[in-house]
């Protein structure tokens, strides 16, 4: 199948005093048209740097160093503000992680989704409220027309979330990333809420690249499934293979950290991910792996194909291991 996005080989950074922090190392991605990938990891990892720079909304101290953002084909790196701003909301929408800071509480969220419709559509005002009421109806919030002229802070968390999908829909994206979309709210309508995105994607075709922490919010919603650690990408499957026989020893940690029945405590991965400013030798997960070898100290694991579409960056899956340089 045809892929709506390729991420090549990206590199960014972030320019301080002290020069050049890089984030994102060597990242390669692959989104199937109308398919489900889920992007998962630590905060801090580089997820969210990742979306945003598909979204073309890195702040100005970032550097892409090298690499290519290929969406239907075009590198949006290349890609002046101007045309990316005919791409941006119309064709790649984005669901952020906190309702209440995304909408603006002096209007109401008839009027914010109305501006969205307007700014990529030549409509009139009357189709374009058609739209919108249509895109809350979708998304079910009950008595659409009436609550259309309500204002943010008479929804709900879930409620609110709810808006921003709508808002992200009305535009009929081909590919929406949705970033820690449940992370505000409570347990039970964090259920619905990655339900309704599901039923939605499913429905309409879309494309899905969900940024999460956590496993247990991708099995229910995606198709594969990239791991990501300190700005590298170390495990990417399919989400049966990943639950099933999880290769890198990060997977397997976030795996054992999820709360399960019959489980009598939580095993966390020990210690932390490195910061953004740290001199990485060597495999980055190293410090905190329980398989760590000595050339994992020393010797960056190349990404290798383990089965068709399942690969790994580990040297515990390399069957002829780099000569260790510290004893040549």
């Amino acid at each position: 199948m045809q892929n709506i996005l390729e991420i090549k080989n990206l590199n960014i950074g972030f320019e301080l005093q002290q020069g050049i922090a890089q984030a994102i190392y060597g990242v390669n991605l692959e989104l199937e048209k109308g398919g489900s990938l889920g992007l998962v990891g630590e905060s801090g990892c580089g997820k969210s740097v990742t979306a945003m720079s598909i979204m073309k909304l890195l702040p100005k101290n970032a550097v892409i160093s090298q690499g290519q953002i290929l969406f239907e084909g075009k590198n949006i790196i290349s890609l002046s503000q101007k045309e990316m701003g005919q791409i941006r909301g119309r064709k790649i929408a984005l669901i952020p992680q906190d309702p209440l800071t995304s909408l603006n509480p002096l209007y109401t969220i008839g009027d914010q989704i109305l501006e969205a419709v307007k700014l990529h559509h030549k409509v009139s005002r009357k189709e374009a409220k058609n739209i919108a009421i249509e895109a809350l109806k979708s998304v079910k919030i009950p008595e659409a027309e009436e609550r259309f002229n309500n204002y943010p802070h008479e929804f709900s968390g879930g409620m609110r979330q709810r808006v921003i999908i709508a808002m992200a829909l009305s535009c009929n994206p081909d590919l929406i990333i949705a970033d820690e979309p449940t992370t505000a709210l409570d347990v039970t309508v964090q259920a619905q809420i990655l339900s309704l995105i599901k039923d939605i994607q499913k429905e309409r075709g879309t494309s899905l690249l969900l940024i999460t922490h956590d496993l247990g919010v991708v099995s229910e919603v995606c198709d594969r499934v990239a791991v990501m650690y300190a700005g590298r990408i170390v495990e990417t499957a399919d989400v049966k293979s990943i639950f099933k026989s999880p290769s890198h020893p990060y997977t397997q940690g976030l795996l054992d950290s999820l709360p399960a029945t019959g489980k009598d405590k939580l095993n966390p991965i020990k210690g932390q991910p490195p910061a953004v400013t740290e001199e990485i030798k060597g495999c980055p997960f190293n410090p905190r792996c329980p398989h760590a070898m000595d050339i994992c100290r020393h010797v960056e694991p190349e990404n290798i194909e383990l089965t068709q579409g399942h690969r790994v960056a580990c040297h515990l899956h390399k069957k002829n291991l780099h000569k260790d340089p510290t004893n040549s």
